[in-house]
C-alpha cells in the first residue's frame, strides 16, 4: 500500500541506505569520502578547494589535465529532486499534492531537518546554512541597506515579485501539512527560512531539469530543476569549455580545453545576463557581454498580440485559399500539402509558432563606427508593432513569415515612428527610474551583495545610455528634434501647423486658438493641454482650403512659400480610408477592439481621459462659432464643418498621430509631444524629401543619405 507523501515528508525516518556508511557525529561530513563511497568520481589530479566564498575544484599542482578530461561524476541515485528520489528510493510513496519544484524544496528541507540521519547529510552540510545569510547572494537574502541597490531596477520588482509568489507556496503547503495546528513545534520546524533555504539552494546549485534525462529516456525527471552533488561546485565562467555528460547511470561535466595545474575549473551555464545572475545565482559578473536588459508585455497585451496574430493567419489563410481555388479552377492545378497551404500554418500557430514572448530584450552589440550598437530579441520589434497599430494598419494583411522591423533602415511609417518612439519612452523612464536613487546610494558597495547589486545596476545603466543613444539618433534624424534641423516633411510638430500652413488658413486658424484657449502659442498651448484641439481644427481647416479649390500650386505661386508637398496627398488618402460619419458610419468605430488600458499606461503620456469624441467635438465647434462670429469670410465659417466632420478629424488626429519623446539632455515626460505623421499609398516607407528636390534643387547631405543612421 502506497504512503502518502504528507505522511512520509512528516516521518522522522528515512529508509534510503547507499553503499557508504558514516557515523552520526555531525562533525563527521567529509563530503569527498561520502560521494566516492556512493558512486562519484573525481578525477585523480582534480582536488577540492575550501574558501570563504564557497568551495570550487582545481587541477592540482604539477599535473595537467588533457581536452576530453572527465571531471566530475554523479550517479543519478545521489542526484536531489522529487523526481529523482521518488524514482530511485521512494516508489512507496505517492505523488505530492504539490508541483514537482515544490516537492522539491520539501524533500531537501525534511534532508536539513534530518540532519545525520539523512543520507544526504554530508552534501547538505557543506552547502551555505539557513543561519549562514552572508553566504547566500540572491536578493531575497538582501537587507534593505543592500537592497538600495537595487531601487528602481527591473530587479527591484522581481525580487519582491519571486518572494510573494515563495510566501505564498510556502503558505499553502504549511495549511495542507498542518491543517488547524497553528503554533505546534513540529509545524514551527517547517519555517519560511527554511522554505526560502531550500528554494535558494536549487535555484542557485540546480540544473536544468532539461539536461537531467538520459537521451533515450529512461532517467526522465519531468523537466524539474535537480541537485548534483559534486557537479555543483564548478562555478560559471561564460568562456570555460564544458561539456556535460548524461547517461542512464551517471551525470558528468567533462573538460574541452588542456587545463594546467592549480587552475581552477569551471562550469559554463550558458550566455546569462547579469540580472539572471543576480536573481538565480547571487552574483554577476564584470564585463558581461551577455547583459542585457528584460523587455515585457503585460499579459493583456501579450494575449491582445496573441489574438492578433491568429486573426492575421486566419485571414492569410482566406486568401491563399480563395487564390488558389481560382488557380484551380484557371489551370486544374491542385494545391497541396507541398505547396506551403494554408492549413499548415495554422498548425504552427497551435503549437506556438509564430511566438509571443512574455519576455523580450534589448542588449548592446559591440560594432564598429556606423554599426547599429544595440539589438532587440527575435519578434520584440514585430509584436510591439501589432500592439501600437491603429486601425488604418489593423486592417491589412501582416505577412508573418517574412516580417520582421529594421529599426534601422530608412523605410519609415506611422506604425515604425510608433514603435520608435514607444521604446525610447519606456527606455527613458527605466533610465530615470534608476537614476532618480543614486543619491540615495553611499559612495562605494560596503560588502559583496552591495558589490554585486552595484555591477549589476552600472551595467544596467551602460545599456540604456547605449540603447537611448542609438535610438534617439534615429529619431532626431527623422523628427527633426531641435527647431534648425532638417526632418522627414511627412513630421508635422504643433509649431509647424501656423510656421507651414497656407497664409489664409494661418490667419483664421490663431483666431480660433484665441477663442478656444486663450493663446496660439505652442508652449502655451501645450500647458494648457490643447495640442488635441489645436491639431483637430488645423485639419478641418486643411480639409476646408483643400475643398476651396485653391492647389497647392497655385498657393506657392501666390505666396512666395514652399508648401509642404506631402500635405494634400495625406488629406485624399485619409478620405479614402476613413469614410466619413454620413454614410457608414466612422470605420470600426463600433468594431473596434478595446483599447488595452495596459497598453495605453506603457506607451502613452496622456493622463486625461479620452472622453466621448461627439462631446469633445460639439465644444470644438463652439469655439469655431465664437472665434468666427465677426468673420463672415474665414475659411472656418463654412456649413460643411459640422459635429460629425469635427469627430472625423478628432478621429484622424488620434488614430494617425504619436507620441514623440523629448529627446535633449534634460528629457522628461512633460517634454514629450503628440505628432502627426503624413502617411499616404503614396509614400509609405519612401525617403525624406523637402521642397529642395521637389523644387529640383541639389539635394542637400541630408537628402541624398536619407535618415539611415549608419550613414556616416
Amino acid at each position: 500500500m502506497l504512503e502518502s507523501f504528507n505522511a512520509w515528508l512528516l516521518s522522522h525516518e528515512d529508509s534510503v541506505q547507499f553503499s557508504a556508511h558514516f557515523d552520526s557525529d555531525p562533525s563527521d561530513d567529509d563530503f569527498e569520502a561520502w560521494f566516492l563511497a556512493n558512486g562519484g568520481y573525481i578525477h585523480p589530479f582534480v582536488e577540492i578547494v575550501s574558501a570563504l566564498n564557497g568551495n570550487f575544484l582545481r587541477v592540482e599542482e604539477g599535473h595537467t589535465l588533457p581536452s576530453g578530461s572527465t571531471i566530475i561524476s554523479c550517479p543519478h541515485d545521489l542526484t536531489l529532486s522529487w523526481p529523482s528520489a521518488h524514482k530511485f528510493h521512494f516508489q512507496h510513496v505517492e505523488s505530492p499534492p504539490f508541483a514537482q519544484h515544490v516537492a522539491t524544496r520539501l524533500f531537501l528541507m525534511k534532508q536539513f531537518i534530518l540532519k545525520e540521519r539523512s543520507p544526504w547529510w554530508p552534501y547538505i552540510r557543506n552547502l551555505p546554512q539557513p543561519h549562514q545569510r552572508g553566504s547566500l547572494g540572491t536578493p531575497l537574502w538582501y537587507d534593505d541597506e543592500d537592497l538600495a541597490w537595487l531601487r528602481g531596477t527591473n530587479l527591484e520588482e522581481a525580487t519582491r515579485k519571486r518572494e510573494r509568489t515563495w510566501r505564498q507556496e510556502h503558505s499553502e503547503v504549511i495549511e495542507d501539512l498542518f491543517p488547524g495546528d497553528q503554533d505546534g513545534e513540529e509545524r514551527k520546524a517547517w519555517s519560511w527560512d527554511l522554505y526560502l533555504w531550500a528554494a535558494t539552494i536549487v535555484s542557485s546549485r540546480a540544473f536544468p531539469g532539461s539536461a537531467i534525462h538520459h537521451a533515450n529516456g529512461r532517467h526522465e525527471n519531468n523537466g524539474c530543476a535537480t541537485l548534483i552533488p559534486g557537479l555543483d561546485l564548478l562555478n560559471h565562467s561564460p568562456t570555460a569549455k564544458v561539456a556535460w555528460l548524461w547517461n542512464s547511470n551517471t551525470c558528468a561535466i567533462q573538460i574541452d580545453e588542456q587545463m594546467d595545474g592549480e587552475t581552477q575549473i569551471w562550469n559554463n551555464y550558458g550566455p546569462k545576463a547579469n540580472e539572471e545572475l543576480l536573481l538565480g545565482y547571487g552574483f554577476c559578473l564584470p564585463n558581461n557581454l551577455a547583459d542585457r536588459i528584460s523587455l515585457g508585455f503585460s499579459p493583456a497585451v501579450t494575449e491582445y498580440i496573441k489574438a492578433t496574430k491568429a486573426t492575421q493567419v486566419a485571414q492569410s489563410l482566406d486568401y491563399e485559399q480563395i487564390q488558389g481555388e481560382r488557380l484551380r479552377k484557371a489551370t486544374g492545378t491542385r494545391i497541396g500539402k507541398g505547396n506551403n497551404s494554408g492549413p499548415e500554418r495554422v498548425s504552427q500557430l497551435e503549437t506556438g509558432s509564430p511566438a509571443v514572448q512574455d519576455i523580450h530584450w534589448v542588449r548592446l552589440l559591440h560594432n564598429g563606427p556606423g554599426k547599429p550598437r544595440c539589438d532587440f530579441s527575435s519578434g520584440f520589434l514585430e509584436e510591439f508593432s501589432i500592439a501600437v497599430e491603429n486601425r488604418r494598419e489593423r486592417l491589412k494583411t501582416r505577412n508573418l513569415t517574412g516580417f520582421e522591423m529594421n529599426i534601422w533602415d530608412t523605410f519609415f511609417s506611422r506604425n515604425k515612428l510608433h514603435v520608435l518612439s514607444a521604446v525610447i519612452m519606456i527606455l527613458q523612464r527605466k533610465q530615470r527610474a534608476i537614476r532618480k536613487h543614486n543619491i540615495d546610494l553611499p559612495q562605494r558597495p560596503e560588502n559583496s551583495k552591495q558589490e554585486n547589486a552595484a555591477l549589476y545596476r552600472h551595467g544596467q545603466l551602460r545599456i540604456l545610455d547605449g540603447t537611448l543613444g542609438s535610438l534617439c539618433t534615429v529619431l532626431r534624424d527623422v523628427t527633426g528634434a531641435e527647431p534648425k534641423d532638417l526632418r522627414d516633411k511627412r513630421i508635422i510638430r504643433l509649431e509647424y501647423i501656423q510656421a507651414e500652413s497656407p497664409k489664409e488658413l494661418v490667419k483664421d486658424l490663431r483666431g480660433i486658438l484665441n477663442a478656444g484657449l486663450q493663446t496660439r502659442d505652442p508652449k502655451k498651448i501645450k500647458e494648457r493641454g490643447g495640442v488635441e484641439f489645436a491639431f483637430t481644427i488645423w485639419v478641418c481647416g486643411v480639409w476646408i482650403y483643400e475643398k476651396s479649390g485653391i492647389t497647392a500650386l497655385e498657393e506657392e505661386a501666390n505666396s512666395g512659400s514652399s508648401l509642404n508637398p506631402f500635405l494634400f496627398r495625406w488629406l485624399r488618402f485619409l478620405h479614402e480610408t476613413y469614410k466619413f460619419p454620413d454614410s457608414d458610419g466612422l470605420p470600426g468605430r463600433n468594431e473596434e477592439h478595446e483599447e488595452l488600458d495596459a497598453l495605453k499606461s506603457a506607451l502613452s503620456n496622456d493622463d486625461d481621459a479620452e472622453g466621448d469624441p461627439a462631446m469633445i467635438a460639439a465644444s470644438y465647434l463652439d469655439a469655431i462659432h465664437v472665434a468666427t462670429e465677426r468673420r463672415p469670410r474665414s475659411l472656418y465659417n463654412d456649413p460643411r464643418i459640422t459635429v460629425e466632420r469635427l469627430e472625423w478629424c478628432l478621429n484622424i488626429v488620434r488614430q494617425e498621430g504619436v507620441w514623440c519623446p523629448h529627446i535633449g539632455e534634460r528629457a522628461g515626460e512633460d517634454d514629450d509631444e503628440w505628432i502627426l505623421y503624413l502617411e499616404s499609398d503614396n509614400n509609405l516607407g519612401s525617403q525624406p524629401q523637402n521642397s529642395e528636390r521637389e523644387k529640383g534643387r541639389p539635394a542637400s547631405k541630408y537628402q541624398r543619405q536619407g535618415n539611415d543612421p549608419n550613414v556616416t
